[in-house]
């Protein structure tokens, strides 16, 4: 169908949003076999990883927003018939990349030092250190693997990096037990083990991606960096780089929130945290779906293509979150207990369970709230939005409920859902009013044009 007659139902969300949903769940599973084979070692060094983790997202929260650019940019370009300026565009993401990396290289020798400026207990900081300094050297691969990845779900193609991701997983898990443990000529590397598997995986994904990537930009030259792309990108992938690396910020903060709390409180987040972040994952893709289907309306100058895509994104979203979240509350044991973790951290987790059930539903409002306006070019107020909500209600209300009132992770987890709930009526608000629709239809064509 031409753009200026397809639809974007249910169906048209579905078709980009499969592939997203695997190749998030096989990102997502990579920290998570990471997570499971480390609760193996012991409660300590869950807990390590679980500090280290928001650190090394931390220092590439910036990176990954402002490569978000690309695709916003490379769908409204393909919305809008420009397939060159669309190839072209992909190319800057990864040059952004690479300078995007570099914080993360000088840092990565600076572990011990962070984790004593959370005031993390000494073994903790000892174990953690080394997962983190590793991830950190990794951060070239993984920016390589998002530039490419936002690129292909631009255009429309969300199946090769669903492929390049599968390759990934099954490497790490592979590698996993091997350097973990040790296994033939190589020595057991304990946490730094899960890690290095893990860094391993998103190179052989580089490798996949930028090899189909080549082959799927003709007329292009490879490598060139084109000052104007680079600034379209800075201009829409800005606002979300800002709002990560302070979303990311404000997650820090909560998971040091839950460190005053106890170790019990910690590992019981991490282990939940786990849990939620591969229940979400359908939703997150479907968001996804809905933005890149939003900017290419957008880009084709189809208002009513935008709406249907909205409709239907959220839709699909509120059903699949819902559906998780009735998981949570009926099977608790077997979701939690594939961790291995001790009794307290497991009796604690039921109850945080119940919490994360409501999360869900509005979660998956949120983030498709987000995709739309992110895909349509209204970049600034989701930035807004997204600062607003992590620093005014999520930390606040997290400190609040888990120390002063007593409820630890319990707590924390209902002002976490709170700060969705606040968040969800700001966009929508948003999303009903018609401002924003028609200045990212106006634009369009001149970005178009400049191409």
């Amino acid at each position: 169908m031409s753009r200026e007659t397809r639809k974007n139902g249910p169906r048209e969300v579905l078709h980009l949003a499969w592939p997203v949903i695997v190749q998030m769940l096989s990102y997502q599973l990579m920290t998570t076999a990471d997570t499971i084979f480390v609760s193996r070692l012991g409660t300590a060094e869950l807990a390590a990883v679980g500090l280290a983790l928001p650190i090394v997202f931390l220092f590439r929260s910036f990176g990954h927003g402002l490569l978000g650019g690309v695709r916003v940019l490379t769908s409204q370009r393909h919305g809008a018939g420009d397939l060159i300026g669309a190839r072209r565009a992909g190319w800057q993401g990864l040059w952004i990349g690479a300078v995007m990396a570099l914080p993360a290289l000088a840092a990565a020798g600076f572990g011990e030092q962070m984790f004593a400026f959370i005031s993390a207990p000494a073994e903790m900081a000892e174990l953690g250190s080394g997962y983190l300094r590793v991830l950190m050297l990794g951060a070239p691969f993984t920016f390589a693997v998002w530039a490419t990845s936002f690129w292909f779900q631009g255009t429309g193609d969300t199946r090769t990096p669903m492929l390049a991701s599968l390759l990934g997983n099954a490497l790490n898990i592979a590698l996993d037990p091997v350097l973990i443990w040790g296994m033939g000529p190589f020595p057991a590397m304990g946490v730094e083990g899960a890690a290095m598997a893990t860094v391993l995986s998103q190179c052989a994904m580089v490798v996949v991606l930028v090899w189909r990537w080549h082959a799927a930009s003709p007329g292009v030259e490879p490598w060139r960096l084109v000052r104007a792309d680079v600034l379209e990108v800075w201009r829409l992938g800005s606002p979300l780089a800002f709002m990560e690396l302070l979303d990311l910020g404000a997650f820090a903060a909560f998971t040091a929130i839950l460190t005053s709390a106890g170790e019990v409180h910690l590992a019981t987040h991490i282990v939940v945290i786990r849990i939620a972040s591969l229940s979400f994952l359908p939703g997150h893709a479907l968001a996804s779906a809905t933005g890149v289907l939003v900017g290419q309306a957008v880009g084709a100058g189809r208002r009513e293509a935008v709406a249907e895509a909205i409709r239907s994104g959220l839709m699909l979203t509120v059903g699949v979150m819902t559906a998780m979240g009735v998981v949570f509350l009926v099977t608790p044991g077997p979701l939690i207990q594939v961790f291995g973790v001790e009794a307290e951290v497991e009796a604690l987790a039921r109850r945080v369970l119940v919490v994360a059930a409501a999360f869900q539903l509005f979660d998956g409002i949120v983030m498709v709230l987000y995709q739309s306006l992110t895909g349509a070019g209204d970049t600034r107020f989701v930035l807004v939005a997204g600062v607003a909500g992590a620093w005014l209600a999520k930390v606040p209300l997290a400190w609040f409920f888990a120390l002063p009132m007593g409820y630890g992770v319990v707590g924390a987890w209902g002002g976490f859902t709170a700060e969705l709930i606040l968040v969800a009526l700001v966009l929508g608000w948003r999303v009903r009013q018609s401002a924003w629709l028609d200045s990212a239809i106006a634009a369009a064509p001149a970005k178009a044009a400049a191409a």
